[in-house]
């Protein structure tokens, strides 16, 4: 994917909708849409590509448990690729960068104001946004 970081960001505002969401695949639609988690609550986490691999393994396990614990879903998106954890089970999706729309991918980080950089880039960060089940942040 191409760096976003040369865009000029604005974060959405804390109370406002959640600006939409939707990473597509290249075989498939809607593979990830924030509208489909309406009614339950989300955390959208946009992390550097050197977490991502940390994110599935069993170091985020206590914190999937207690989002399970309280019925929200947890999607995880970086330059490598796309984790997607529903509360109430243990069903995942996961899907590689190259499998990922690219423009889909760079339409929903410019609305949430994060640039997914390289992995070597020093100043790439974590970006958590808490989506309500009004879909509201």
């Amino acid at each position: 994917m191409s760096s976003l970081a040369s865009s000029t960001f604005s974060a959405p505002i804390i109370g406002q909708p959640a600006p939409a969401f939707a990473i597509r695949s290249i075989a498939a639609t809607g593979l990830v849409d924030l509208e489909a988690f309406r009614g339950q609550p989300v955390v959208l986490a946009f992390i550097p590509s050197w977490e991502h691999k940390q994110a599935g393994s069993g170091s985020m396990s206590s914190v999937r448990a207690e989002l399970r614990r309280l019925g929200a879903a947890l999607v995880l998106l970086s330059k490598q690729g796309l984790l997607c954890f529903r509360p109430g089970d243990d069903i995942q999706q996961c899907v590689a960068a190259e499998a990922l729309d690219e423009s889909s991918v760079s339409a929903s980080c410019a609305r949430y104001g994060v640039a997914l950089d390289d992995e070597s880039t020093a100043h790439s960060m974590l970006a958590l946004f808490v989506v309500d089940g009004a879909q509201c942040l």
